[in-house]
């Protein structure tokens, strides 16, 4: 999970070099663009940047072989989920998971996520998901890193 400012998250899966090198190209575009402009991007603006550096690189010979979860939170928007594959193809979302462990995950987040749920309630909401983790998964997975972004910036 790469921060890519104080107010977003990327949470990349797939090919080790894909993963690192993408989220590092990442984070140092939105920084430079940050110093360029003196304005921050959007959460929508940032997903739609990333979506296109992955369709760029698709259509090149680096395709990165890596699924995003873009997770922030703005004054203006609020707070925003996104999910991006690597074709492309981007999805505003309310919940989502990726990998091996979506496939026990979703069902969980389906059953118990609310619009309003609570910062302590959300965090109960993927203690759930880790137990369930846990007990069936083929690989014993014992900790997990759980990061939180504050809505308030001086939390």
């Amino acid at each position: 999970i790469m921060q890519i400012d104080n107010k977003k998250l990327l949470a990349c899966g797939g090919d080790q070099s894909s993963r690192v090198q993408f989220a590092e190209y990442i984070q140092k575009n939105l920084a430079l663009n940050r110093l360029r402009t003196g304005l921050e991007l959007s959460n929508h603006a940032t997903a739609n940047f990333i979506r296109g550096e992955i369709a760029r690189a698709l259509r090149s010979r680096g395709a990165y072989q890596t699924n995003c979860l873009l997770a922030s939170v703005t004054d203006e928007e609020g707070p925003g989920l996104y999910y991006l594959d690597y074709f492309g193809s981007l999805q505003k979302v309310d919940y989502t998971a990726h990998g091996y462990g979506a496939y026990f995950s979703l069902s969980l987040l389906d059953a118990q996520y609310a619009p309003n749920l609570k910062e302590e309630e959300g965090l109960q909401v993927i203690k759930n998901c880790c137990d369930q983790l846990c007990k069936r998964f083929l690989i014993n997975l014992p900790k997990y890193m759980i990061k939180v972004i504050p809505a308030d910036p001086n939390k």
